[in-house]
């Protein structure tokens, strides 16, 4: 264990289902100079004894027992507190890995000397279904290492996970750089690492298996994402004005909000009346201008969500019913180029 090369950070909830598929493909890597940290969050299924189980085979895992149910992000902060390695990684345990996504993962940020380190991943339905997904092109041609490459990537909607990446953990450490929510977590996380990092690189390795068909997961809890999401709005916001770089990321702060509150709007049935009131709450409370500019440089159905988004948006028009029809229309046309595939 004196070794330690990377920490992978294993935040545990009631995922009995799923838990061993995880265990199995993190302590069966290729890389074998890791400590797996893994932080039971009062779960009340058997999630904790499996751990132990696992604990018993391989004495590289370390299991942390909370004994009140903290969520998610503070589960990830005392992994980062715990971590040993120089870098740490994140797992879901539901999720699971590649044999080599450590060893891929650890060579290439270690050649190169970066940040972050991002890897492309896999939807994962089931053993007979799983859909790659790349990133675009310019993230793998990219640094983003100037403001204009971050402006570019701060309207991108596939980098907002805390997973399928590689810290280091000094960098994060020296910039105070941790979970600060406890829902829709991992979007402000990105986005802090994306301000203050010059060395974010992505790779053409599809090596995650992010896991699509939990019922249970917090994603099903749309009311709450909504709410959740205004929410983060203004916390980003307040990030930028702190860090004085609202005015050079404005567009993109507006652009990536719009394309947020398009999603969770098209998956919720709030009653028009409340949806109405609360975005123009947050229109007044965010000082939306009425001439801003919006781009992303998302994929083509992205880029036509955005616009019809900001004109309802602009003139106080209910988006819930468009965007429901939009996403029928998009999940069709993805389903028909999913089989035929």
């Amino acid at each position: 264990m004196n070794n330690i090369k990377i920490s992978v950070i294993i935040p545990v909830y009631n995922v009995e289902q799923y838990l061993r598929q995880c265990l199995d493909s993190v302590i069966n890597q290729t890389f074998k100079d890791i400590e797996i940290i893994c932080i039971n969050d009062c779960s009340i299924d058997n999630s904790l004894k499996i751990l132990e189980e696992y604990q018993k085979k391989d004495n590289r895992i370390k299991i942390i027992d909370l004994k009140e149910n903290k969520g998610v992000s503070y589960s990830r902060n005392i992994g980062l507190k715990l971590a040993k390695a120089e870098y740490v990684t994140f797992v879901d345990s539901d999720d699971f890995v590649s044999s080599n996504y450590t060893e891929i993962l650890y060579n290439n940020i270690k050649k190169f000397d970066y940040d972050v380190l991002c890897c492309d991943f896999f939807l994962y339905y089931n053993e007979n279904s799983a859909k790659h997904l790349e990133q675009k092109s310019f993230c793998y041609n990219t640094d983003f290492n100037t403001v204009q490459s971050k402006q570019k990537l701060l309207t991108y909607r596939l980098i907002w996970s805390s997973w399928a990446k590689i810290y280091k953990r000094d960098f994060l450490e020296k910039n105070k750089i941790f979970f600060k929510r406890r829902t829709m977590e991992d979007i402000l996380f990105i986005y802090e690492i994306i301000l203050v990092s010059n060395k974010v690189k992505f790779i053409n390795e599809s090596i995650y298996f992010y896991r699509q068909d939990r019922k249970s997961s917090i994603m099903s809890n749309k009311t709450g994402r909504f709410y959740s999401c205004i929410e983060l709005l203004y916390d980003i916001k307040n990030l930028l004005i702190q860090k004085q770089l609202f005015e050079t990321y404005e567009q993109q702060f507006y652009s990536y909000g719009f394309l947020l509150l398009a999603a969770e709007l098209e998956v919720i049935n709030l009653p028009n009346e409340k949806t109405k009131q609360a975005l123009i709450s947050l229109k007044k409370n965010l000082f939306v201008k009425n001439s801003i500019k919006i781009k992303t440089y998302d994929k083509f159905p992205y880029k036509i969500r955005l616009f019809i988004f900001y004109f309802c948006f602009k003139h106080n028009i209910n988006y819930s019913s468009i965007g429901k029809t939009l996403r029928k229309l998009y999940s069709f046309v993805k389903r028909q180029d999913f089989n035929a595939k």
